[in-house]
């Protein structure tokens, strides 16, 4: 995946219930040989236990890796300690892809997600997923098509906190702050 760019190579889009989702996508035609049950150890600070996920692995897109997952114990990995940073951001509103035929992509993001796309974008339960043509961010132009370009960032302070941090790194733009690919590890950060 870094042979074809260093950034953003996996999506994944949180689901409720794994069951209906595998049903819903073996009825929709999409080849999927069953769940995977993910877990891992988890020890920070006071909190400590195993993470368990249930996934839905599907198939190779040209955009990157592509997957359904639902966390089955948020409580030990989504803790105020865990979530509050710096940056001061919130939430992940947006990722945005950058590819040739964004109809053909959409396409595809709607039957795998179940969810409907409107004016190039579809709206999920917590966020957004955003297809374009052109410039996915402005003055970012993409290494290559498909491009996971980037996110965009909620942010509790309107992003002063961001513009302290990455001084220098980013710049402004009508919709908030940007840091450019080069200094995001690839990826465009939008913070809003």
């Amino acid at each position: 995946m870094l042979a074809r760019y260093e950034g953003i190579h996996i999506v994944a889009f949180g689901i409720e219930g794994e069951r209906t989702e595998l049903a819903r996508l073996r009825a929709a035609g999409v080849p999927i040989a069953d769940i995977a049950w993910l877990e891992r150890p988890i020890a920070r600070g006071d909190c400590s236990g195993t993470a368990r996920f249930a996934r839905l692995p599907l198939p190779e897109a040209p955009e990157g890796k592509l997957q359904l997952i639902r966390h089955l114990t948020p409580e030990l990995l989504w803790r105020p300690e865990h979530l509050e940073h710096s940056n001061r951001v919130v939430a992940l509103e947006e990722v945005v892809f950058a590819v040739a035929d964004p109809s053909e992509t959409l396409a595809r993001l709607q039957r795998l997600t179940g969810v409907p796309a409107e004016d190039g974008t579809l709206s999920l339960p917590r966020g957004r997923v955003r297809v374009v043509e052109e410039q996915p961010f402005p003055g970012v132009i993409p290494p290559t098509l498909p491009f996971i370009a980037g996110v965009v960032l909620r942010t509790e302070d309107g992003g002063a906190a961001i513009r302290r941090l990455a001084a220098g790194l980013g710049r402004e733009t009508a919709e908030g702050f940007l840091v450019p690919p080069e200094a995001g590890g690839g990826a465009s950060l939008l913070f809003v």
